[in-house]
């Protein structure tokens, strides 16, 4: 009878544990599991679970050491070895998988699901880590997202960014406010901040740049420190390595060459248009040091208008644009590369019409004209561009030269027109009114040619049809001088158009007439 009480005794011990466990709503199971707890409704499977509990309420771990040092923390949930081993006082966080949050000491509203995830944090708070080793070096960064394996691997103190993809900010350290969704995407970004990237290996070289946007394949995926820069369409990109600021590239391999610079299109595009003309801003309110020293016929004069054709393949290489402009697609093992089946489209041979842009500068230099309707390159790999709706201002200023020298020239004609009268009459010689008068013109039947004479002379007459062929020439005797007015039948001609003529001592004075038939 002794030894069956010594037998029963431990199994009652145990049961009376239990029961007791469970009044409090306490779980355990595994060796030295919520050993010293005083908490209540926790759940501790494994060994070591929860072994250091004391006040902390609502929290389970599942496996061994999960939630090991913690003391004080509330709502934590660890499932996997290790996981959530050196919280003490964090609360409402969840990590599920091998050493997930196992350094974190009082970081809270952390969630890690995967190998390693989030397993250096200590104090960072509100982040998401979803994949093997996200976030896996985050110390104190705060409200960071990574969806994906070995997203933001390497974050230490970033805070607010978001990425999703694998690898996408994987070398992320100190940068903030970024958000990366597809592979690659800002993985090798370490101090940049609020950047955006969308898309495979999208602002890929990017390591310390800020305020770049980039959106779609290999978008923005060149240059280290790019600065305010926005990426648009499929290689969308930089022309080389080199980093540039607040420059903008949109469509299918479009590249900007230099900084402050906008590039829509490609070699390819044949067209860029809309339904309203281009707008620039003109208000004179915020014009000041106004000049009027804008350069006219002499500019213009020396420009020299041409046709050509674009060299694509040239301007293709030195652009880094390739063969066919289309980006590489990753083999499924993902180390090799391979072009899309699809051939990148011809551009049909258009012959285009415009200017020379280094002799516009020369012509612009030769004459002393700032004419900013040149777009110079702003280094070495950058291009010559011309602002064609500038050349405006010079063709209005030589449009106003030549009509003050046509005015000037007419008034030259007119002072010598008179002084010819003059020395006419005094020599005695016949001379014609300034004009014909015709009347009425158009005519149907008959229409009076009415002229002045200053001396007696011959006169005769000639009709003419558009084409020059002289249908009529009538002879007039000598007339005195004065005021003459002489009938002249129409009655034969067809309708149209004809030219009237008067000789008077060789010389002659044309005027023109319209004939018209009714029904």
């Amino acid at each position: 009878m002794k030894n069956i009480r010594m037998t029963l005794l431990p199994i009652f011990a145990l049961l009376f544990s239990l029961t007791t466990f469970a009044q409090i709503g306490n779980v355990r199971l595994g060796l030295s599991a919520l050993a010293n707890n005083s908490g209540v409704y926790n759940t501790a499977v494994g060994t070591e679970a929860l072994r250091f509990n004391n006040g902390g309420t609502y929290n389970a771990a599942f496996g061994w050491r999960g939630l090991y040092k913690n003391t004080s923390g509330n709502f934590n949930v660890a499932m996997g070895y290790q996981a959530l081993l050196n919280n003490t006082s964090g609360s409402s966080n969840i990590g599920i998988g091998n050493q997930t949050l196992m350094a974190n000491s009082t970081g809270y509203d952390n969630t890690a699901v995967g190998k390693l995830a989030l397993t250096a944090n200590t104090t960072g708070y509100g982040n998401v880590a979803i994949g093997n080793e996200v976030l896996k070096t985050n110390v104190g960064g705060r409200f960071n997202t990574g969806i994906g394996d070995w997203v933001l691997r390497f974050n230490t103190t970033g805070i607010k960014n978001a990425a999703g993809g694998n690898n996408a900010m994987h070398k992320n350290t100190t940068g903030s406010h970024n958000a990366a969704w597809g592979n690659w995407a800002l993985a090798n970004n370490t101090s940049g901040e609020a950047n955006a990237a969308i898309g495979h290996e999208t602002l890929l070289q990017n390591e310390a740049g800020d305020y770049n946007s980039g959106i779609g394949w290999k978008a923005g995926a060149t240059g280290k420190k790019n600065f305010a820069c926005t990426y648009l369409g499929t290689d969308a990109a930089n022309s080389d390595t080199s980093s540039r600021s607040y420059s903008t590239a949109i469509g299918h391999a479009s590249k900007v060459t230099a900084d402050h610079q906008i590039r829509l299109g490609s070699a390819l595009t044949q067209s860029i248009g809309g339904f309203v003309n281009w707008s620039n801003l003109s208000d004179g309110r915020y014009k000041k040091d106004l000049r009027e020293d804008v350069a006219g016929l002499d500019f213009i004069l020396q420009l020299r208008p041409v046709t050509y054709y674009l060299d694509q393949a040239k301007l293709r290489r030195d652009l880094n644009l390739g063969e066919n402009q289309l980006p590489q697609v990753a083999d499924k093992d993902g180390k090799t590369s391979k072009s899309i089946s699809k051939p990148a489209p011809t551009p049909e041979a258009v012959r285009y019409t415009g200017f020379i842009a280094q002799e516009v500068e020369e012509a612009a230099l030769s004459t002393g004209f700032d004419f900013s309707g040149v777009d110079k390159p702003k280094n070495a790999g950058d291009l010559y561009a011309l602002r064609y709706a500038e050349f405006v201002v010079p063709l209005v200023k030589a449009v106003q030269e030549q009509q003050a020298q046509l005015v000037e020239q007419q008034q030259r004609i007119t002072y010598l027109e008179q002084q010819l009268q003059t020395l006419l009459a005094r020599n005695g010689t016949i001379a014609l009114a300034p004009q014909l008068r015709l009347s009425p013109n158009p005519a149907s039947d008959v229409l009076q040619l009415q002229f002045q004479l200053s001396n007696p002379a011959p006169v005769q007459y000639g009709i003419s049809d558009a084409s020059g062929k002289m249908l009529r020439q009538v002879a007039l005797d000598a007339l005195p001088a004065g005021a003459h007015q002489v009938p002249v039948a129409v009655r034969d001609f067809p309708a149209g158009t004809y030219f009237l003529s008067l000789y008077v001592q060789g010389t002659a004075e044309t005027t023109k007439f319209a004939v018209v038939r009714g029904e």
